[in-house]
C-alpha cells in the first residue's frame, strides 16, 4: 500500500506586517516628497485669523504633526491641516479640517472647537466632502479676487471632469505652497495662477484694504477697493463698483495730505497708515507690512 503524500502548497507566503506597511510606504506619492521637518510643522496649527464669517479653528498642541501615520507604527502617510473653504452657493468662509489619505481623495470635516483634534478618528467619522485629486488642476488664486485682505492665501482645485472649482484659503504662503506640492504628488497639475486684472487702466496701484469708518471705532472697520491715481486715493465698496468707477470716497492727493505710517496698530488692526486731508484722517489698514511698503511708497511720490 502506498503511503499518501502531502499536498504540496506553493502558494506564495503572505507578506508580513512590516513588508505590508513598507510596500505602501514606497508605492504612496507623499512618500516622495522631500519635506523638512520645518515643513512638516507648517501643517501643525491651524493659525487662522478670527473672522465674523469663519468660526475660529481648533487649538493643536505643539507636538502634534501634519503628515501622520495611518496606524500606529505605520509608515503610510497621510496629511492633515485646516483651511478656510468657500461655499459653492453662499460664498461664505468656513474653516475646515482637510484630511488626504494615499487613496488620493481629499476629505473635509467640520472644524473641532476647543478640543484637541484626534485625526485617526476623524479619517473614520462623516466627512463633508471629498475633493479627488488625481488629473486635477491647482492653482494659486489672488486674495483680491475674493475680496479677501488679512492672512489670505488663497488657491483652487479643479477635479478632472468637474465643472466646479473649490476655493481654498490658508493662513500662510507657505502653508499653501506646501498644499500645492501635495496635490502636485497625488496627481494633480500645477496650473497658471489666477489674478484680478485691473478695474481701470492708468491706474498705479489697486487692492482690497481694510478701511477705518469716520467715527473712529473698533467696529467700524470696513473692506474696500483701493485705486491709486497720480492725483487720488478713491475707495469703492467693491471690484465691481470699481469697474463701474462708481467711488465710496475719494481722497484728493497733494502736498496738503499729511501722510503717516509710524502707528502700525491701530484700533486692532496691523500694517496700518494715515491720510490727514482737512480736518478728516483717514486710516487704512494693508494686508501684510510688504502691501504696506508699496503703498505707501507710492503715495509718498504723489504726495510729494
Amino acid at each position: 500500500m502506498s503511503e499518501t503524500k502531502e499536498p504540496i502548497d506553493d502558494r506564495p507566503e503572505e507578506p508580513t506586517e512590516d513588508q505590508l506597511e513598507e510596500r505602501n510606504y514606497q508605492g504612496n506619492p507623499l512618500a516622495q516628497l522631500q519635506m523638512s521637518d520645518s515643513d512638516v510643522s507648517a501643517f501643525m496649527r491651524p493659525d487662522m485669523p478670527v473672522r465674523a464669517e469663519s468660526r475660529m479653528a481648533a487649538t493643536v498642541k505643539e507636538d502634534e504633526t501634519g503628515i501622520l501615520d495611518a496606524k500606529n507604527n505605520s509608515k503610510a502617510l497621510w496629511v492633515w491641516g485646516f483651511l478656510n473653504k468657500m461655499g459653492s452657493l453662499n460664498k461664505a468662509w468656513k474653516t475646515r479640517i482637510f484630511l488626504l489619505k494615499p487613496d488620493g481623495n481629499l476629505s473635509y470635516y467640520d472644524g473641532f472647537e476647543d478640543k484637541k483634534v484626534d485625526v485617526k478618528a476623524l479619517a473614520v467619522s462623516q466627512c463633508l466632502g471629498q475633493i479627488p485629486l488625481m488629473g486635477c488642476k491647482v492653482f494659486d488664486i489672488d486674495r483680491n479676487v475674493h475680496m479677501r485682505v488679512k492672512d489670505s492665501f488663497c488657491f483652487g482645485i479643479t477635479p478632472k471632469g468637474y465643472d466646479r472649482t473649490y476655493v481654498l484659503e490658508a493662513a500662510t504662503q507657505k502653508k499653501r505652497n506646501l498644499w500645492i506640492q501635495v496635490i502636485g504628488a497625488m496627481g494633480g497639475t500645477v496650473s497658471q495662477p489666477v489674478d484680478l486684472p485691473r478695474a481701470q487702466k492708468g491706474s498705479q496701484m489697486e487692492g482690497y484694504m481694510e478701511k477705518m469708518g469716520e467715527k473712529e471705532k473698533a467696529t467700524g472697520w470696513k473692506v474696500r477697493y483701493f485705486i491709486l491715481t497720480s492725483n487720488s486715493l478713491s475707495y469703492y465698496k467693491s471690484y465691481q463698483a470699481a469697474q463701474r468707477n462708481s467711488a465710496a470716497g475719494t481722497i484728493k492727493l497733494s502736498e496738503k495730505v499729511q501722510l503717516n505710517s509710524d502707528e502700525d496698530t491701530i484700533l486692532s488692526r496691523k500694517y496700518c497708515f494715515t491720510l490727514v486731508s482737512g480736518n478728516r484722517r483717514y486710516i487704512v489698514s494693508a494686508a501684510d507690512e510688504i502691501e504696506k511698503g508699496l503703498w505707501m511708497e507710492l503715495l509718498e511720490g504723489v504726495c510729494g
